[in-house]
């Protein structure tokens, strides 16, 4: 299998650098202060949970999910080229 190396657009690297900050930040802040890091992980899962029961409840009531397998993606790929 051959592994192709595209370049990410500039919009998803401004993204990638910018949780790439918050994630150092918050690190350095629980390790400023221990006590901390237990509300940031309890805000964090819960901000995760969230989330995911969002996206849980739209699949359930649309009744759609959107998978597109990896043999499907390369197939589609070798169409193009």
């Amino acid at each position: 299998m051959e592994i192709d190396r595209v370049k990410m657009p500039a919009w998803m690297r401004g993204l990638s650098v910018v949780f790439g900050i918050i994630a150092i930040g918050g690190s350095l802040l629980v390790l400023a202060d221990p006590a901390l890091g237990v509300s940031l992980l309890i805000v964090l899962l819960s901000i995760g949970l969230l989330f995911m029961g969002v996206d849980r409840l739209m699949v359930g009531l649309s009744g759609r999910v959107t998978v597109m397998k990896l043999a499907e993606k390369a197939q589609m790929r070798s169409d193009t080229a």
